[in-house]
């Protein structure tokens, strides 16, 4: 499907892009990308963007059927409520590729967890400044527990 650095690569980065941009109402660009391993049908990567990341999946342009249908499950279970699943947020083709941008569901909130630890880390070392926004950042993080 795509090797590191090629031409054809950019092109598809810059068309997913545009499309997790149009879906997602704020811009987004690629910063780096790495190969996620695990799967056998689909190759899997990780675009980070300044402050997204997204989980993208990769085919021949022939299979964007697959994807398109992969959404629709998606958004299907979703709506079910009754299962935590990825919310599909753009595919499309470029070239020889199709593709799917699924948003991991819970990666907002690891990263809110994340942050919270090198707050708690300056309030250790500094002082109570850094209380209140620790504080804030427990109590949006208690509110979105399952």
């Amino acid at each position: 499907m795509l090797s590191g650095g090629t031409q054809q690569e950019t092109v598809v980065w810059q068309r997913i892009e545009q499309g997790i941009s149009q879906a997602t109402g704020k811009p987004f660009k690629v910063r780096s990308s790495r190969v996620v391993a695990g799967g056998c049908i689909n190759e899997a990567v990780c675009l980070q963007g300044e402050q997204r990341r997204f989980f993208v999946k990769l085919n021949r342009a022939d299979r964007l059927h697959m994807f398109e249908a992969e959404a629709a499950a998606l958004a299907a279970i979703r709506a079910s409520n009754s299962l935590r699943a990825p919310e599909p947020v753009a595919w499309g083709t470029s070239g020889k590729n199709s593709w799917l941008a699924p948003l991991d569901p819970g990666y907002s909130i690891r990263k809110q967890l994340y942050n919270l630890y090198h707050i708690l880390n300056h309030f250790n070392l500094f002082g109570d400044s850094y209380a209140g926004q620790a504080a804030s950042m427990i109590d949006n993080l208690m509110a979105h527990q399952n």
